[in-house]
């Protein structure tokens, strides 16, 4: 990483402050925007920033609405509020045509994108999200996030404590000063009982409202409430993820997909059908499948395969 040619800043947009970091190219055309997944944030993408900056052009990262150093406004989280925000943050950056990468919910805000101004999308990488499921195979992969979200809302002592707790997860094989870089980043301190700790900053509220929008919840409880109290709105929600806009992708695309489980097989986020109904809607779309790495390794743990693939669509006139 060369950080002479890093730097963050703020922006305004749609009455949401978003922090940003750009990684300084030579290049102009066509930057990059790399966009993270449900619980992550800015940091979680590093890696991949690193490896693309060999294209020597700006790549853009940032802290969607919710996470990181951006505003945590209550309210509605959904794909189609965060492409509307990358709308408004690269007309406000003056940026033409971009190149998304986008990971898990990434995935699904680049679809929204597409839908909203797809002109302005030149190519896209989809690593291992917006796959359509049945509802059983939903359920599933459900459990898996909530695991993944078991650290928000809780009171940690101390850093160690913190770390600890996401270095003992089953998602991770390996851990090192980056990997809790990205999680450092995610810290507030807070009192309980006048004992002072740490928190993830990012509010429960934001997570069930993005899970709402994709017809889950947190907890089975809420998941039965949806169903129960607003059963139109919770079947509309599942016909909609049903019918996912990859038709308005008339970007040449990269999808990845990882399979190695996360905590069963089975659990694999994009499996065969979810695949290759992406591959064969998108129009001018190739796939790559990533056997030895789960959902989470492969952006934040070496990948040189992945790495190669992208550098080498990135760049290819394709």
């Amino acid at each position: 990483m060369k950080k002479s040619n890093i730097s963050e800043f703020d922006m305004v947009v749609n009455g949401v402050t978003l922090r940003f970091r750009k990684y300084e190219g030579k290049k102009k055309s066509d930057p990059i925007v790399l966009i993270h997944g449900l619980s992550g944030n800015l940091q979680f993408m590093n890696r991949l920033a690193d490896v693309l900056q060999v294209l020597d052009c700006d790549i853009y990262s940032y802290d969607l609405r919710g996470r990181g150093r951006s505003d945590k406004p209550r309210g509605i989280y959904d794909a189609e509020v965060h492409a509307k925000d990358l709308l408004a943050a690269i007309d406000l950056l003056g940026l033409g045509r971009i190149r998304i990468v986008a990971h898990s919910l990434g995935a699904w805000v680049s679809l929204a994108f597409a839908k909203l101004a797809g002109e302005r999308l030149s190519k896209l990488i989809l690593l291992d999200g917006a796959g359509i499921q049945p509802v059983s195979r939903k359920l599933r992969n459900l459990n898996m996030v909530r695991l993944s979200l078991s650290r928000m809302g809780r009171f940690f002592t101390s850093k160690e404590e913190y770390f600890k707790e996401i270095a003992d997860s089953p998602f991770l094989t390996s851990w090192n000063k980056k990997i809790e870089q990205m999680f450092d980043y995610e810290l507030s301190g807070r009192f309980r009982d006048g004992v002072g700790g740490l928190e993830c900053n990012i509010p429960l509220y934001v997570m069930e409202a993005e899970l709402n929008s994709l017809g889950g919840s947190l907890t089975n409880k809420g998941l039965l409430l949806g169903l129960f109290l607003h059963p139109i709105d919770f079947f509309l929600k599942m016909k909609k993820n049903n019918h996912l806009p990859y038709a308005s992708v008339s970007a040449p695309t990269l999808v990845v997909r990882a399979m190695r489980a996360n905590l069963k097989y089975g659990d694999e986020m994009l499996p065969d059908p979810s695949y290759s109904r992406i591959l064969k809607e998108i129009p001018n779309a190739r796939g790559l499948t990533l056997h030895e790495y789960n959902h989470y390794q492969f952006i934040i743990e070496d990948c040189p395969v992945l790495d190669r693939e992208m550098v080498s669509f990135l760049e290819d006139s394709y």
